[in-house]
């Protein structure tokens, strides 16, 4: 319960009173103890403050962010495991920055705390145990933060989701590059070294042009007597594309292993592959450089955008077109075609 009482060299009552954290709090009311209007004032505040107390202790524990947020994204997400998994690493960051801040309950959640963790996500404190990251990828985890609070409104723990319309302009993305010639077969001697599973996903992405995720294939998605095989990509969604030949003898080896999927997904997901290009003096390329070379290659060869994007799985001619990177040497056939004689 609330309490009144009164300070030395103060004019003005305190109130002692547990916040929605459940935290002690010592405040003064601005209101003067030796003016009867004040004082009355000061007994509303005390009988708020001892209402809400009471309000707080109704409360059922489930509205705890710990109580429900992690089955609410396995209940949501649950049959699109790659999205599950980023997801839980968003809220893993999330929630570490919560409880640096004692905020327990949707409710208590400012506008402020959401701006606040933007910074906090690029340099979060050593002993927070979350490695830093840049602008972009902290805006991916408030996205994660506005499907948590819209879900906290829809079960009245809130009345607002302060992590909407946020409006945050994120930094230009790097530049992803084509694998040149060179640095494929130096790749690829370098793997030599380097767990199987990396030479698996390389040889996969190198081939099928798809992400570093959809590589850790299932077998049983890749039909040999066909030729085809099925990749889940973003959304959850299904996505089939011929086989390229030359991957026919590795699954074949797979699929006569006995195993379940190409390889096991690390721990770590794509950050091996982080330290992988930064170790070998290759910090300029990324896993998903393969992805640009593929379509890339297929530009150079003149194999129509409809064609590359339905192998791909690109649904649109602006996202298919930002992965072409074809060169000023590549523009020999228009050369070709409008190379006719100058009359002037």
């Amino acid at each position: 319960m609330a309490s009144l009482y009164q300070r030395n060299r103060s004019p003005f009552w305190w109130i002692k009173y547990r916040n929605g954290a459940g935290k002690t709090c010592y405040e003064s009311t601005g209101y003067r103890y030796g003016t009867a209007s004040e004082t009355a004032k000061a007994r509303q505040l005390k009988a708020r403050k001892t209402q809400e107390e009471a309000d707080t202790a109704r409360v059922s524990n489930a509205e705890f962010f710990d109580h429900w947020v992690l089955t609410f994204l396995e209940t949501r997400y649950g049959k699109r495991p790659n999205t599950l998994t980023k997801y839980r690493q968003s809220w893993n960051a999330i929630s570490a920055y919560l409880e640096s801040l004692n905020l327990r309950r949707p409710r208590q959640v400012k506008r402020e705390h959401v701006m606040g963790f933007l910074a906090w996500r690029q340099k979060p404190p050593r002993d927070s145990g979350m490695r830093s990251v840049c602008l972009n990828s902290a805006i991916l985890d408030t996205k994660v933060w506005r499907i948590i609070m819209f879900e906290a409104v829809a079960r009245e723990y809130t009345m607002t989701n302060p992590c909407s319309r946020l409006q945050i302009a994120a930094d230009d993305p790097e530049e992803k590059h084509e694998i040149s010639a060179e640095e494929e077969i130096l790749i690829r001697d370098l793997l030599k070294t380097q767990p199987e599973w990396m030479r698996i996903s390389f040889e996969i992405a190198m081939h099928q042009g798809c992400r570093f995720s959809e590589t850790c294939v299932l077998l049983k998605d890749v039909d040999l007597d066909r030729n085809q095989i099925t990749f889940t990509i973003k959304g959850g969604k299904r996505h089939t594309t011929k086989l390229i030949p030359a991957l026919r003898p590795l699954f074949e080896r797979l699929k006569a292993e006995g195993r379940e999927t190409a390889f096991d997904m690390p721990d770590q997901r794509a950050r091996p592959w982080h330290r992988f290009f930064h170790k070998k003096g290759l910090g300029h390329l990324s896993f998903h450089c393969t992805r640009v070379t593929v379509i890339t290659r297929l530009a150079r060869a003149g194999v129509p955008e409809q064609q590359a994007m339905r192998f791909i799985g690109h649904a649109t001619l602006e996202v298919h077109r930002v992965y072409q990177k074809l060169k000023t040497d590549d523009l020999d056939a228009c050369v070709a075609v409008l190379n006719l004689p100058c009359t002037a």
